[in-house]
């Protein structure tokens, strides 16, 4: 994972408006990015991994930290996903959708 290099980019680019480099979104109290990740000659890094990167470039607790839709391109290289930071551990649990809850191990499925 040292060779890899993390970009954070918005959802929505304008040509002369590049600012911040996530959207706020107050309404669920949460910050929203699209996370490219370049990783030339090594394996396709894990969720948690990427989630480590992230909450260390913007300074954010990394158990409010959401990732998901990873696609990595043909042949490697280069993996893009979103990626969520919610406020709060209350936020997290009352937005986000039980199946990604239950990917993240925070919740048990039931039956």
């Amino acid at each position: 994972m040292s060779t890899a290099s993390l970009r954070i980019r918005k959802y929505i680019q304008f040509l002369w408006k590049m600012v911040n480099k996530y959207i706020v979104n107050k309404l669920l109290d949460r910050k929203q990015f699209v996370v490219d990740l370049k990783h030339p000659g090594a394996p396709a890094p894990t969720r948690q991994q990427i989630k480590e990167l992230v909450a260390a470039q913007l300074n954010a607790n990394k158990d409010n930290t959401v990732i998901f839709g990873l696609q990595t391109v043909f042949g490697g290289g280069r993996t893009t996903g979103f990626g969520l930071i919610y406020d709060s551990h209350d936020a997290l649990m009352k937005v986000e959708p039980t199946h990604r809850l239950v990917k993240a191990q925070l919740k048990t499925k039931s039956k």
